[in-house]
């Protein structure tokens, strides 16, 4: 413990002495060679070059690795977040503890109370029944946790965000249940810490590194229909260089890193074409009416709103901050595409494999995916997204299981074997059964019925400083619109 301890506060020293960027950089050049740039950015790296130096006189990458103390960084999608919210059975199925059984190492989880989902009857839409938390906190609030994830997590706040709570009384925050127990207890006196999940990371010495945080670094933005809340590309790199780099010099952790998913295949953003199939009107009709052209995407919170629009109950068009313009999901899309770059280049540099989630769900979304009899979509009830339309199923969970472990077995030359995807399917209420298809039937009544309240959940975890609830039509817009009605 006493190990433990100075590492976390050697790393709280070191991670303090490298200033981050505090404002948002000059837009860039659209025209920019992006792999130039991240190159350029690389090849100036201080961190680059320390971990290089480290990787030469330590066992790191060179062996196959031990899985003996596995930890997991990362965001909701980690944490096991399905349906706006996250219980036992959820973190349970999540790909972490997954790839710890199939590795056959013990793997602590933050077991939080959480409301379960109950399947009352299947079909489209399938009748649920929502069961309250018995409790609130964790099951096991004295056992330091190895999955660290938090939901609503950006790359920079896995490396500075804390606990905060002087009493248990002010427990109120993930980072409060996950982080902040049991080492931040009051009775702990002066030995209380509050540490980061980069820190607390460092603190328990790993000997393999599951590191996923970077998806909310555009997600939370998307949620929003916002990009100037975007992470800036310098704040990025900057702390995906130390979070990572941390990692790899203050400790002898194998680490095995994932890239960002494309934002659009998500069914929490229905492009306008969908919204005008999901109405059953053509689009060039109630476009005008609420403010969206072909190409633009409205959130599943914005589709809550169309209706009182259409029937004169309201004012059109809808507001912003629901409207994900075409313009705006492009600008998105480049910052995706830029972060991936940066942290493909970064990895190469360091040595340390890396997990294209982006091109599978991008595969999947095209092609859809075969888990034993059942055939996947990324559509609403589709059994890749759960009812918030951003966060993954259990079969999705497995999938991406085995993304991980088959780039285990790729970079290490290991042959662990991969999650039984179609076994997972095949028990998974969100997932289908009798041959029916989620997204290509949806309808406003089934997202009023199952949609709309786990949305506003999953944007709540994902934006927990950043959200409030859509605007009344009728309300000023947030942002300037374009000409014609829309941004």
């Amino acid at each position: 413990m006493k190990k433990n301890i100075i590492s976390t506060l050697l790393i709280t020293f070191l991670l303090a002495a490298l200033p981050l960027a505090q404002e948002a950089p000059s837009q860039q050049d659209p025209s920019e060679d992006i792999q130039a740039r991240v190159q350029e950015i690389l090849s100036q790296s201080a961190v680059v070059q320390e971990i290089k130096a480290r990787r030469l006189t330590s066992r790191q990458g060179a062996t196959p690795p031990n899985f003996l103390n596995m930890v997991a960084l990362g965001d909701s999608l980690t944490l096991g977040v399905r349906s706006g919210g996250v219980n036992e059975q959820d973190q349970i199925e999540a790909f972490p503890a997954l790839i710890s059984r199939q590795v056959g190492t013990f793997f602590f989880l933050p077991l939080l109370f959480g409301p379960t989902i109950e399947l009352v009857e299947p079909g489209l839409p399938p009748v649920t029944n929502v069961i309250p938390a018995p409790d609130v906190g964790r099951v096991f609030p004295l056992i330091v946790p190895q999955n660290l994830a938090i939901g609503g997590h950006n790359v920079l706040d896995g490396l500075v965000t804390r606990p905060d709570f002087n009493s248990l009384a002010e427990i109120d925050s993930l980072e409060d249940l996950i982080l902040g127990l049991p080492l931040n207890l009051p009775q702990l006196g002066p030995g209380r810490l509050q540490v980061s999940q980069i820190e607390l990371a460092v603190g328990t010495q790993p000997t393999f590194t599951i590191y996923w945080l970077c998806s909310n670094d555009v997600l939370g933005a998307a949620t929003q229909a916002d990009p100037s809340l975007v992470t800036p590309f310098e704040v990025f790199t900057q702390a995906y260089q130390q979070s990572v780099g941390a990692l790899l010099t203050l400790t002898s952790s194998d680490v095995i890193v994932a890239n960002i998913p494309a934002l659009t295949t998500i069914p929490f953003l229905q492009s306008a074409q969908e919204v005008a199939a999901i109405v059953g009107a053509p689009l060039p009709a109630i476009g005008p009416v609420l403010g969206i052209e072909d190409g633009d995407f409205v959130t599943l919170l914005g589709l809550e709103l169309i209706e009182p629009i259409l029937t004169g109950q309201a004012a059109g068009p809808l507001p912003p901050n629901v409207v994900l313009t075409a313009e705006e999901a492009a600008a998105m899309t480049g910052a995706i595409t830029q972060m991936n770059a940066f942290i493909a280049g970064f990895a190469a540099q360091v040595g340390i494999p890396v997990v294209d989630i982006n091109g599978f769900i991008s595969e999947v979304d095209s092609n859809g995916f075969q888990a034993g009899e059942f055939t996947l979509t990324t559509g609403f009830l589709g059994g890749v997204f759960s009812l918030d339309g951003v966060h993954p199923t259990a079969t999705a969970q497995a999938a991406v299981a085995n993304l991980f472990i088959e780039r285990i077995n790729e970079f290490w030359g290991l042959s662990v074997p991969l999650v039984d995807v179609a076994a997972v399917a095949a028990n998974d209420d969100l997932v289908l059964k009798g041959g029916e298809t989620g997204g290509s039937a949806l309808d406003m009544r089934t997202l009023r019925r199952y949609g709309f309240d786990a949305a506003r959940r999953a944007v709540e975890i994902i934006s927990p400083d950043l959200v409030d609830k859509p605007q009344e039509p009728s309300s000023p817009p947030l942002r300037p619109r374009r000409p014609g009605g829309s941004r």
